[in-house]
C-alpha cells in the first residue's frame, strides 16, 4: 500500500503532560491524520500496517519541523522532547483481546451474545 500524502505546511504539537497527551495541529494537519487514519482502516488486519507519529509526518527533507513534542512542567512550561512517539495498530480481534488480557488483573469478558 502507497503512503497517503502528508501535506507540507502540517504543523502538529503533541504535548505530554502529567494528565496525558494532547496533540494540537493546523487543518493540514489533521487532515493529514485523516488520511493516514483511512490507510490504516483499508488495511488488511494480518498485515499489521503501522502509523507512527511524529516519523510519518515528518520528512527528514522538510526545512522545518512539521511536528514537535513537548514535555509540560507542573508550572505549565514546556520543554521539547525529540525521543516520544505515538503508535497505531490496526489489530484483529484476538489481537485486540491479548492486548486486554496484559494489563495486570484483567480478564478477558466473554461475549454473552
Amino acid at each position: 500500500m502507497a503512503y497517503p500524502k502528508t501535506d507540507r505546511t502540517t504543523k502538529l504539537r503533541i504535548v505530554k503532560s502529567r494528565n496525558g497527551v494532547m496533540i494540537y495541529g493546523n487543518k493540514p494537519a489533521f487532515r493529514t491524520l485523516a488520511r493516514w487514519m483511512a490507510w490504516l482502516g483499508d488495511s488488511a488486519a494480518n498485515e499489521h500496517y503501522e502509523v507512527h507519529i511524529p516519523w510519518h509526518l515528518q520528512s527528514p527533507l522538510a526545512k522545518n519541523d512539521r511536528v514537535e513534542v513537548f514535555n509540560e512542567s507542573n508550572q505549565g512550561d514546556l520543554k521539547r522532547n525529540g525521543q516520544f512517539e505515538i503508535t497505531f495498530m490496526v489489530l484483529n480481534q484476538k489481537e485486540i483481546v491479548r492486548v486486554r488480557e496484559r494489563a495486570p488483573g484483567a480478564k478477558a469478558k466473554k461475549r454473552t451474545r
